[in-house]
């Protein structure tokens, strides 16, 4: 077991962020060069948590780094994944935060404009992302407790 901390509260949102501390996608990165060395394989989960934090305080500057942030570890892992045929990588929410909501696009550069409906969590479904092995399994909207059985059923499958 392999678990990365870097510091003993939460990470300070992107716009608070000192240059020393690794990024999302970095440590994406970190971890594989490590976990790839094991002969059995390995289960990595790695969680954007400002998406949901930024999302309670109506921050849409932060959820706009957030989200960026979670794409680059995104294409990260992509990229290690290549061609491989053993690896499944999902991309979901454990829920959706704030009810956030685009009004109007103010262009390149600038952060839309944005309504929210809530302060906390909500019930709205959240998408699902897969590809890699199993990835037929995940469906465009799924129950968030449905993802441990298509976890499990890859790591069955690769054995």
């Amino acid at each position: 077991m392999l678990s990365g901390q870097f510091g003993d509260d939460r990470l300070p949102f992107m716009t608070d962020r000192p240059p020393d501390l690794p990024r999302l996608h970095e440590m994406a990165e970190t971890a594989l060069d490590i976990l790839d060395n094991d002969p059995d394989g390995f289960f990595l989960f790695l969680e954007e948590e400002h998406t949901d934090s930024a999302s309670h305080r109506h921050d849409i500057t932060n959820v706009t780094l957030a989200a960026v942030e979670l794409s680059l570890a995104v294409e990260t892992i992509l990229e290690w994944m290549g061609d491989r045929t053993d690896t499944l990588l999902v991309v979901t929410a454990d829920h959706e935060s704030g009810g956030l909501r685009s009004v109007a696009d103010r262009g390149a550069g600038n952060f839309p404009d944005v309504k929210w409906s809530s302060w906390d969590h909500s019930d709205v479904p959240v998408a699902v992302y897969s590809t890699g092995l199993n990835a037929h399994l995940a469906t465009n909207v799924t129950d968030n407790t449905d993802i441990h059985d298509l976890i499990l059923s890859s790591a069955m499958t690769s054995e």
